[in-house]
Order: C-alpha cells, then structure tokens, then sequence
C-alpha cells in the first residue's frame, strides 16, 4: 500500500510534521527537531540531513517565483521565509562531512504564535492568509521592500482550522466557513444559506458541536467551474464558488475524522489508528455522489504533504520509539477492494436527519442544544492553542486491510 522512504529507530528517530517537494529528486522534511532535506532517489536507503538554523520547522510552502521557502519554525512558531536559493545550494550537497552553513531566516511582520498559513495569488499578486489564536491575517508582497505586509486583520472568536486560497477570495474555517474578499477585504459566510438542500450545515451544525476541519479544493480536471470539498467534523459537502451545493449527497465519516487531504482524485482521512481512502468521481460523472472507501489499520497516521505521484501522499507513522515515512498511492488502497456493499442510508444519514429538522424555520432561533460527543480534534485544539501550546495529531506505520464500505 505505501513505499517506505524512511525508517528511523530510537537515536535517530523524528517527529516530522509536515513535508515539501523540492523537486522530483528532493524533499523537505519539517520536524520537531529542525529542517531536513532527503533525496527521493534511492527509497528507504536515503537519510535526512540536517539544515541548520531552524530549530523547530511546523509547516513548510515554496512560492517558486518570489525564491522564497515560507513556514512556521521556532519555539514561538514564528512565520517566517528563507530564499529558496539557499535551500537548494545545502539540499544538494552531497558530501555529509562538509559542514552546512545555517539558514538565514526572515520574519514575516513578526507574526509569533501562528498555526496555520496558506499562500495564494490574485491578480499577479502573491499573498499569505496567516492564523493565530485569535486572528486571521491576510498579507501582500511588497516586491520594492523584498517581503510581505500586513493588509487586513480579521479577529476571531475561535482558532482558524483550515484556509485556502481561490481565484478572489480566502476561505477559512472557524467556527464556521467564512469568506474574504482579497482586494474588499469584506468577510460573509460562505455557505449559501438561500440554499435549502444546505440548511442542515448552515442553520443545523451549529446548534450540535459541529464545526470545520478542511477546506479543499476538488475541481475536476478540465472542468471550467471550481468546487469544494467541505470538511466537518461529522461530514464534508461539496459546494462551488458560490457555496451553493453541487453534489446530491453529503460524505459522512464513519469515525472520528483528525485530518483531510486530498490528491486527485482520492481523499484521505485520518483517524487514531486508521486512514479512511476515498475515490471522489468526477463531478460530470454519471453519479457523482457514489463515493468508493477503504478503511486501513494503521498506527497513528499523520498526512505530511502531497507526493511526487499522482493520487499520492506522504505519511508518518510513529510506534513507540520508530519512525517511518510511507509514500500512501490511493490506487493502491483501493486495488484490494474486490465488491462493495450498498450504504445504510438511514443509518449514515441519521445526523442528517436530526441536522435538517433542528434546522427549520421554527428552530433556528431555538437556544444551541447541549451536546455531550465523544472527544473530538477541534475542542481539544481550541484549548491547547488558547493555553499557548498547539497539539498535533497523531502520526503511522503497518498497512492492513480493515473493512470496505461504500457510501
């Protein structure tokens, strides 16, 4: 199911948060202990070599055209940027008896306490939408002073948990899905609330603990129109620009979802010991809303980063005092998934259900009932962030085969 690129024990072993591709042939690899480059050449035989200077590296993006290597790295998860020229001259060393010369960091804006970030364009502008406990931070480059600049900042009641950038706007998820004009600077929500077959998300989620995790953009190949995939802590609905929907049927997780990626044209979902792979069809497909899954056992998966293949991802894996890193192929997931049972409607549908009636006319303005659901990733995130200290997910290791569903 996954190609092992890396495995670490004991001394050498890795807390690795996150990755990014350099090239076909390089990989970044931020971790607990600092930032790391490995070749991609020869799998399972490469070590990670150490990159100076960046104590502790978050989360990891390239805007290829500004040279500039952005993240969140330091005990203070300061946003900040590295010339990407840098990066490569070290990566590409080969010789590991010559010593490297530390990375040279900038902040950016002297954002401290950042856990999220997202890097866009618009109208040949490049921007980072950055999120903090209590705000979210939308910056432009200013190319005559060499960095980015603050434009807009937007307090929150609650942490952000997703952003991404479409052609003119920011999405973000707090307590619900919000949208921001990147050149008004003016804030709505996102779903279309004139939408009835939405009514359950936007007037009913809210009254049960139900909150955002993802955003993430689904777009079929060659398809002139964008859509949505997003993630709740219960579902995920699919919806266009607009944020009107555009698929019949909602997703639902069978378990409790940590994290979402998705790599055309499959969605992985992480959960305590498991990934969920989902095949999404093509929106013009002759049913779109027939979504093939497969669950595997694995330990405490943790989604690094996109892969050089397509439909790929890379993965960590941690048990006990080992470490590996898997390159996760969707197709192969799902290449041992022989027949499908038709879904319980009305078994997965039920929250649905329950969503949509709490949703009428003659309940929204009913006070929020009180729901007591198992421990989910977003109350414990919002306390560890508010206490100053972000928690991560779990992370991942031996592939089995658990159970097939079809939803």
């Amino acid at each position: 199911m996954g190609n092992v690129l890396l495995h670490l024990e004991e001394g050498e072993r890795l807390d690795i948060n996150c990755t990014q591709l350099l090239n076909n042939e390089l990989v970044l690899l931020g971790a607990e202990e600092g930032l790391y480059s490995m070749s991609l050449e020869k799998p399972g035989r490469s070590s990670p070599r150490a990159l100076p200077g960046i104590d502790r590296a978050f989360q990891l993006d390239i805007i290829s055209d500004l040279n500039l290597l952005i993240m969140i790295a330091g005990k203070d998860r300061q946003l900040c940027s590295v010339e990407l020229k840098q990066i490569m001259s070290r990566a590409r060393q080969t010789n590991s008896v010559v010593p490297l010369n530390p990375l040279a960091s900038q902040a950016i804006e002297k954002i401290t306490n950042c856990h999220l970030f997202a890097v866009g364009q618009c109208e040949g502008n490049y921007y980072i939408c950055a999120a903090t406990p209590n705000s979210i931070l939308l910056l432009r480059y200013n190319a005559g002073i060499g960095t980015f600049c603050t434009r807009k900042e937007i307090e929150t009641s609650e942490p952000c948990n997703c952003i991404h950038f479409n052609n003119s706007h920011v999405i973000y998820g707090t307590g619900k899905f919000y949208t921001l004009d990147i050149k008004q600077h003016t804030v709505k929500e996102f779903l279309d609330s004139k939408d009835p077959s939405l009514a359950f998300a936007v007037f009913g989620a809210s009254q049960l603990n139900i909150f955002p995790i993802a955003v993430l953009d689904v777009t079929s190949r060659g398809s002139n129109s964008e859509e949505f995939l997003l993630c709740f802590n219960e579902f995920g609905v699919f919806v266009n620009s607009a944020g009107r929907h555009s698929r019949q049927k909602p997703l639902m997780w069978s378990r409790l979802p940590l994290a979402f990626a998705y790599s055309e044209p499959f969605l992985f979902v992480t959960h305590f010991n498991s990934i969920d792979v989902c095949e999404i069809p093509l929106s013009n497909a002759e049913n779109p809303s027939r979504y093939a899954h497969k669950f595997l056992e694995i330990r405490n998966p943790r989604v690094l980063g996109p892969a050089v293949s397509s439909g790929a991802v890379y993965l960590a894996s941690t048990l006990q005092e080992q470490v590996e890193m898997l390159c996760f192929q969707g197709t192969s997931a799902l290449a041992s998934v022989f027949q499908f049972q038709p879904e319980d409607d009305d078994d997965n549908m039920s929250i649905i259900s329950e969503l949509s009636r709490l949703s009428s006319p003659s309940r929204r303005s009913s006070p929020a009932l009180a729901r007591s659901p198992s421990w989910s990733p977003g109350t414990a995130k919002v306390k560890s962030l508010r206490e100053g200290s972000l928690k991560k997910s779990s992370s991942f290791r031996t592939v089995m085969p658990l159970r097939e569903e079809n939803m």
